[in-house]
């Protein structure tokens, strides 16, 4: 796509930023946001996370509400609004609903936004803001993750896993991410690409053969502390877009090895990781079933098989 194609969508990035056009926008949707009739008096903005270059964008908003109902009685509530070009946001609004469905009443300790708008004009999607911090930042800085928000988790994973899938929900796992970075890393002659390589060819097919193999269960895609809220006691899990059906072991393998390097790279010393490690995957047999020598081998190969996709992450974006 030229940067020419590309400037009518800038128009769309700079709307979802504008108070007083996201009034309208939102006034139209009110009552499913509020869950009754409601005017929408004023809209505030601030942007939480936002990236661009000359062919895309992606954006996240928070959108603080103040509205009235019919008897005058004011209303706040705060939205986390994404938009993006050129992927489609449709598909993460459409799971993200399915999955509050199914799982709103589940588990108390950990909550899910619920998702109240797609506007395709803008591929922008409306959902809950959920207050907390990102887990991924309270490992950083104290080292460690406590062992009731391990059980916690893994409680959710094991209700998430017995949703059955829709046939819109997409088939397999999706290897772009680690594969575009590679070649990111080809282009620049990182002196690490050639190990990277090695390891990665080593398990490819593996990994292929197996998402084709066990099929049957839904994988959120990017179970990590990025994608966990930490509010007090409360736990908040987020960002369905890369949901798909897979094996079972793939998002524990994803939260296990994330877990790892951000405990390694915090000063943690490799017994207290090992400790972690071991209290994850006993939390998750409990939760489910225990893992047989089959699965155990799946599970290392997928906590492999992440650790080279955030090596490689980190070295392309870092």
């Amino acid at each position: 796509m030229s940067f020419v194609c590309f400037m009518p969508k800038l128009n769309n990035l700079n709307f979802v930023k504008n108070p007083t056009n996201v009034r309208v926008l939102l006034n139209a949707r009110a009552d499913a946001i509020f869950g009754q009739k409601a005017e929408i008096q004023w809209v505030s903005i601030s942007v939480l996370q936002a990236y661009r270059d000359n062919r895309s964008y992606n954006i996240t908003l928070r959108y603080d509400i103040s509205a009235k109902t019919t008897d005058q009685k004011t209303l706040l509530k705060s939205l986390a609004a994404t938009s993006s070009w050129p992927v489609s946001n449709k598909y993460g609004y459409q799971v993200g609903n399915f999955i509050f469905n199914n799982l709103r009443r589940k588990t108390a300790e950990v909550k899910i936004p619920r998702y109240c708008g797609y506007i395709a004009k803008y591929n922008l999607v409306l959902r809950d803001y959920l207050l907390g911090a990102q887990l991924l930042k309270i490992i950083t800085r104290s080292r460690s993750i406590s062992m009731p928000h391990i059980k916690s988790l893994m409680k959710w994973l094991a209700n998430f896993q017995k949703i059955k899938p829709t046939t819109a929900i997409k088939k397999s796992i999706n290897l772009n991410n680690l594969e575009s970075n590679l070649k990111i890393l080809k282009k620049r002659k990182a002196p690490e690409i050639e190990l990277l390589d090695k390891e990665y060819a080593k398990i490819r097919e593996q990994i292929i053969n197996w998402s084709k193999k066990y099929n049957k269960t839904l994988v959120h895609g990017d179970f990590n502390p990025a994608n966990i809220l930490v509010d007090k006691n409360t736990l908040a899990v987020i960002d369905f877009e890369g949901v798909h059906r897979g094996d079972r072991l793939m998002d524990v393998a994803n939260l296990c090895s994330y877990l790892s390097i951000l405990l390694n790279k915090s000063g943690a010393d490799n017994r207290k990781i090992s400790t972690i490690e071991k209290g994850l995957i006993s939390s998750y047999e409990k939760a489910t079933q225990r893992l047989n020598a089959k699965e155990t081998e799946r599970f290392l190969v997928y906590k492999k098989y992440f650790t080279l996709v955030f090596r490689a992450y980190e070295l392309v974006w870092s």
